[in-house]
C-alpha cells in the first residue's frame, strides 16, 4: 500500500478510527500535525506527532492549521446515538465546514472526509454510492448529510476530496460494539430486534483505515465516494453470540419486534425532551434502526476502482478483539 507523501492533518485522533489511524500513519513514517481538543491517550502519546489544540466548532481556533499540509484526514466528529440535534449539527456540519474553509484557504492537496452509510436513511436494501441521500429526522445522520454537502460544495471551487462512507466500524478499543455491548450481555440486558438475523454492515477498523489511506493516494478517488462495508454477510446475533463468547457471558436470547421498538424508542425520546434530560434513554431511535435496518451496503466501487479488499476477516478481527480484552484492565 502506498504511504502519504507530506504532512497529514488528522482529526479525531482521540477517538476510536482516528486513534488507529494515526498510529498507521505513524507506522508509515509520515508526518502528521494532530488537531486535538485534549491531549493524546498514552498509547498515543509516545507517537512522533505535532498536535494542534483546536476547536472545529470554533473557526479562531483553526485559522492556519492547514498551513503546510498536503492531505487533511477528517476523521473527527460527534459519533452517537443520541444527544441534541442542534449538537450533531454544530460539531459534524459546522465543524465541518470550518475546516473545509481552512483546507480550501490554505490549498491541500486532497481532503479525505470520513461519513457515515447512515446517510442513506436507513433504506431496507443495499445502496450503492450512486443512491441519492436524505435527512431523516436523526441528528447523526442528517449532520452527516449536512457535512457531505459542505465539502461537495468545495469540491465544486476546486477543493480535491474524498468522501469515505463507513457502516458499522467495530474492532479493539470500540467503546459501543464492544465493551458497551460486552457489559449489556454481561447484565443480561442486551436486545436484539425481531429474530437478529439483520445484517449488521460490519467495518473492522484496519480495513476502513486501509480504504482511507488507499483513497489518500489514489487520483482516481478524486471527486468520489465509497462505501466501507466488509461485505461478509454477519448478522447482529452471530455477532453478539461471538462476542458473548468471548467475554464468558450467555448469549442474548431477548428480542423484540423492529416496529414495537421503535415505537417505545420514540416515546422514551420525547420523554427525555420534554423532562430536559440529557442521560440517553434505554433505547433510542438511531439504535433502533442500526439493529432493525439491514447495515450491509455496497462496496464493489471500492473494490474495482481502488483494488480494495477487506483483508481482516470476522474470525481475525475477533482474535484481535479477544487478545485486546485479554490485556484491558
Amino acid at each position: 500500500m502506498a504511504t502519504i507523501d507530506g504532512l497529514t492533518l488528522l482529526t479525531g485522533g482521540t477517538g476510536f478510527l482516528g486513534g488507529r489511524l494515526l498510529e498507521r500513519l505513524a507506522a508509515d513514517g509520515t508526518p502528521v500535525r494532530a488537531l486535538v481538543r485534549r491531549p493524546l491517550p498514552p498509547r498515543l502519546a509516545g507517537l512522533v506527532v505535532e498536535t494542534w489544540p483546536g476547536d472545529l466548532r470554533d473557526s479562531r481556533t483553526l485559522v492556519g492549521v492547514c498551513d503546510g499540509v498536503d492531505t487533511v484526514m477528517h476523521c473527527a466528529g460527534l459519533v452517537t446515538d443520541y444527544a441534541p440535534y442542534r449538537q450533531f449539527m454544530d460539531v459534524n456540519g459546522t465543524g465541518t465546514a470550518n475546516l473545509v474553509e481552512d483546507a480550501s484557504r490554505a490549498g491541500v492537496r486532497r481532503f479525505i472526509h470520513v461519513s457515515t452509510t447512515d446517510v442513506y436513511g436507513y433504506p431496507s436494501t443495499p445502496q450503492p454510492e450512486s443512491a441519492p441521500v436524505r435527512a431523516a429526522g436523526f441528528g447523526y445522520a442528517d449532520s452527516k448529510v449536512s457535512a457531505e454537502a459542505v465539502v461537495r460544495r468545495a469540491g465544486r471551487l476546486g477543493l480535491a476530496f474524498t468522501i469515505v462512507r463507513p457502516a458499522t466500524i467495530y474492532g479493539p478499543r470500540s467503546e459501543t460494539l464492544v465493551l458497551q455491548i460486552a457489559d449489556l450481555l454481561k447484565r443480561g440486558r442486551m436486545l436484539l430486534l425481531d429474530d437478529g438475523q439483520q445484517d449488521a454492515g460490519l467495518a473492522y477498523v484496519d480495513n476502513v483505515v486501509d480504504l482511507l489511506l488507499t483513497a489518500a493516494v489514489s487520483p482516481r478517488a478524486v471527486g468520489e465516494t465509497y462505501n466501507a462495508c466488509d461485505g461478509d454477510g454477519v448478522t447482529w446475533r452471530r455477532y453478539c453470540d461471538r462476542l458473548a463468547e468471548v467475554v464468558g457471558a450467555p448469549p442474548c436470547r431477548t428480542f423484540l419486534s423492529f416496529r414495537l421498538a421503535r415505537a417505545v424508542a420514540s416515546i422514551m425520546e420525547r420523554t427525555s425532551l420534554l423532562l430536559g434530560r440529557r442521560r440517553r434513554p434505554l433505547l433510542t431511535r438511531t439504535a433502533v434502526h442500526i439493529l432493525g435496518v439491514p447495515q450491509r451496503h455496497q462496496n464493489d466501487k471500492a473494490r474495482r476502482d481502488l483494488g480494495w479488499q477487506p483483508r481482516v476477516t470476522f474470525d481475525a478481527a475477533f482474535a484481535e478483539i479477544r487478545e485486546w480484552l485479554s490485556r484491558a484492565p
